[in-house]
């Protein structure tokens, strides 16, 4: 019987070499463990690549974000300390104003609304002691709208004899909390606010001329301004020629967390904090608003030429998506 050819072997040519049939599966396996590590170096390779890309993204984001909010803040800083400026030159030129002219004043300069946050507005004056009693009668008889004063009578808070005193003399407001009538600003423990705080930034406001600043209620974010007035308008050359020509302060309580609203430095995920520093002092956060998360980003931007002022923007920029390690794992697998 004819043998069947499927089952006849090849002749192999003398001399040649037969691998075995387990080194060939080796050789196999090993070309596909390369095979699989080229695609694994490969995926990690982009992976990490798209991460890093992710995270540039969200760096450069973060950075446009924070200098937005910043932009914004100085612009609405830089109006409220530019009234406040205005106020003290109307001061100075109209220092006889009753309560009525100055209520008729903020009216037309349209100060609640123009300047988001502020919630009131005011003259404090500058009482040596040998005029507190001309001062006194003048408050009693010109208190300012929805003020009065117990028994009808004038008294300074604290009470103690003092070489001067620093007196609400005129006063605009939308908050219905009130300081009493005839508290001394410069000597009185002010709600929130510590004696020497309060004293120290009335006094850096006289002696340098510029406008200070002092934390009302940093949980409210509440926080007033002071800008020295001098008889005539014009600030004097040395510290004792300001603090002869004293006549009071201008002042404003503003409430910061409407100011960050207003400016657009409310956004999810981003802590925003504005700080200020007066002369001589160290830098005291007067307001803030927002939540950031673990790991966040920090900014601090001056937002005034002489650097009191400052933002400082904690948090990520909101974007949709997933997250750069996300990306990452989702690549990688």
């Amino acid at each position: 019987m004819p043998a069947n050819p499927s089952l006849q072997r090849t002749p192999v040519p003398d001399g040649a070499d037969v691998a075995p049939s387990g080194s060939r599966g080796r050789l196999v396996a090993a070309a596909v463990w390369l095979l699989l590590a080229v695609c694994v170096a490969g995926s990690v390779a982009g992976a990490v690549a798209q991460r890093s890309s992710v995270r540039s993204g969200a760096r450069q984001a973060f950075r446009a974000t924070s200098g937005d909010v910043a932009a914004a803040m100085a612009s609405a800083l830089r109006r409220e300390t530019d009234f406040a400026a205005t106020m003290g030159s109307t001061m100075a030129v109209w220092p006889g104003m009753t309560n009525a002219q100055f209520a008729r004043w903020i009216t037309g300069t349209e100060a609640m609304t123009l300047y988001p946050g502020g919630i009131g507005y005011g003259f404090i004056a500058h009482v040596p002691a040998t005029e507190l009693a001309a001062f006194g009668r003048r408050l009693v008889a010109d208190p300012p709208p929805g003020e009065t004063l117990p028994a009808g009578r004038f008294a300074v808070i604290p009470a103690g004899p003092r070489a001067d005193y620093c007196i609400a003399r005129l006063g605009v407001f939308t908050s219905p909390e009130r300081l009493p009538l005839g508290l001394d600003s410069c000597a009185a423990a002010i709600p929130g606010v510590t004696t020497q705080s309060a004293g120290r930034s009335f006094a850096a406001a006289r002696d340098t001329g510029e406008i200070t600043i002092v934390a009302l209620d940093a949980t409210r974010g509440l926080f007033g301004s002071q800008a020295a007035v001098y008889r005539g308008g014009r600030t004097p050359s040395t510290v004792a020629g300001r603090r002869a020509a004293l006549l009071g302060w201008a002042v404003g309580t503003f409430d910061g967390q409407a100011i960050l609203t207003a400016a657009g430095g409310v956004k999810p995920g981003l802590r925003v904090q504005i700080s200020h520093r007066n002369p001589g002092q160290q830098p005291v956060i007067v307001a803030a608003a927002g939540a950031a998360g673990a790991g966040s980003q920090a900014r601090v931007t001056p937002v005034s030429a002489d650097g009191s002022w400052t933002v400082r923007v904690t948090g990520s920029a909101s974007r949709s998506g997933l997250s750069a390690t996300a990306q990452f794992w989702i690549i990688l697998l």
